[in-house]
């Protein structure tokens, strides 16, 4: 502050309060004086009363110099506002999943990343979480996830659906069987065994087969007896074709199935005779 004389003019106090600030924020300049004919502030402000108070909102950090003048004046105090930068708004910058449609039972993985948030957390049970990660999920049903990021500005959302797909169940399959009811001892035929995808789900490694009882009605059966025919779409269908010759006199039955995985799809008989 500046020294005084009797009858010269001082500056009792120069304050800001609050201080330090954040940019975008205001403070209050307040200040007295004594036997002073005129106040003036810089930065812009120019003439003010002798005593009194000013809101002042500077964009950076600034130093306000008050003159005061009178009869021995001028005389001159300074006060320093700090001016601290705005945090930065919080955003959610991603909110992603791996496979937004999934079968019942099945899982996929949400992943987000966030900037300048302080917290982040997941609706649907699964809570707080790291403001940028992944975590996996498994819904029973279509679900919409809700993300929350809060910080500055916020708090903000962004959100992902999973739709969940009933399961396809069990493989579902017909098996048709053709060929000939009789042939004569020595004589050579052929069946056809085919299975036709009547579900709503590809069928995986399907094998067909060829079997006839007694096994003795039909040799040199080809290509043996159980061939890996691969993959068969829903509505799709795959056939097998077996040579065989007549062998023995006699009646029995011959038979057409299919199986993926070990397990039986279905399967179709029919009767034959090998005639003398």
């Amino acid at each position: 502050m500046g020294a005084a004389s009797p009858g010269s003019p001082s500056i009792d106090s120069l304050t800001a309060t609050p201080d330090p600030i954040t940019a975008g924020d205001s403070t209050t300049l307040a200040w007295t004086t004594s036997n002073a004919t005129s106040v003036a502030i810089d930065n812009g402000i120019g003439v003010q009363l002798t005593n009194g108070s000013l809101a002042v909102s500077p964009g950076s950090t600034t130093t306000y110099v008050l003159t005061a003048e009178g009869t021995g004046g001028p005389v001159s105090a300074q006060v320093t506002v700090t001016v601290n930068p705005a945090p930065l708004p919080v955003s959610v910058d991603s909110f992603t999943v791996t496979q937004a449609t999934i079968t019942a039972g099945d899982s996929t993985t949400l992943a987000w990343t966030t900037s300048n948030a302080t917290s982040v957390a997941i609706d649907n049970g699964i809570g707080a979480q790291p403001t940028n990660g992944s975590i996996t999920v498994s819904p029973g049903s279509t679900t919409t996830y809700v993300l929350t990021a809060e910080g500055t500005g916020g708090p903000v959302s962004a959100q992902v659906t999973v739709t969940v797909n009933a399961g396809g169940g069990p493989p579902q399959g017909s098996v048709s069987l053709s060929g000939p009811s009789s042939i004569d001892r020595g004589d050579r035929t052929s069946f056809t065994v085919t299975l036709t995808n009547t579900g709503s789900s590809t069928i995986t490694g399907v094998e067909l087969s060829f079997s006839v009882n007694p096994n003795d009605l039909l040799k040199d059966v080809s290509p043996g007896d159980t061939v890996a025919v691969g993959d068969v779409a829903p509505g799709g269908s795959v056939s097998q074709t077996w040579n065989v010759r007549g062998d023995n006199e006699g009646s029995g039955t011959v038979t057409g199935s299919a199986s993926s995985g070990g397990t039986s799809l279905d399967s179709v008989s029919q009767g034959f005779t090998v005639i003398k």
